[in-house]
């Protein structure tokens, strides 16, 4: 457990270190709009899955190896507990995620603006702590972690991309008529 924290510096600096040398290797290609907003989004959504399973994992092992009766033993109130498992998170991912966070801004506002930075970056965040909220009620309320990880990537991340893929799907094809 006290690894953890390390394991997400680990993993973005061995992204940024490949886009680094990659941009490096291949005269600003991972620069450019086309290639760069796709890895962005990648590195994203392996984040978010990250962060469910961190958030989800957590209470359903601990209510399904019977800890977490007896955390409800003590005097600690149900914020108390909640609030635990987010400093748990904090802990884990804030740091490398405000680096992160100002790398996608960044990178967002060099290619398209600041508008779209200042979108992209909310609805990182937004996703992130729906996610982590999800997972963790998932995680209190269904019998495995794995169970409380697909509903909450399918649910939170999954549904809501495709509504808007087929959104602008349907929208640009209306517009071309």
């Amino acid at each position: 457990e006290r690894w953890k924290p390390l394991y997400a510096w680990v993993y973005f600096g061995a992204v940024g270190s490949v886009w680094i040398i990659g941009n490096g290797l291949y005269d600003d290609l991972l620069i450019d709009a086309k290639s760069a907003v796709p890895g962005l989004l990648l590195m994203q959504a392996f984040l978010k899955v990250w962060v469910v399973s961190e958030s989800a994992t957590r209470l359903a092992e601990e209510r399904s190896g019977g800890s977490f009766e007896l955390l409800l033993t003590t005097p600690l109130s149900d914020r108390d507990i909640i609030g635990g498992h987010w400093k748990a998170l904090g802990r884990q991912f804030g740091k490398p995620l405000l680096l992160f966070v100002a790398l996608v801004a960044y990178t967002l506002h060099q290619l398209l603006g600041a508008w779209q930075a200042a979108l992209g970056v909310g609805v990182l965040l937004a996703d992130l702590v729906a996610v982590a909220w999800a997972g963790m009620w998932f995680g209190l309320t269904t019998r495995s972690p794995n169970r409380a990880i697909l509903r909450t990537t399918a649910l939170v991340l999954m549904v809501p991309w495709l509504l808007v893929s087929l959104a602008s799907f349907v929208l640009g094809y209306w517009h071309r008529l």
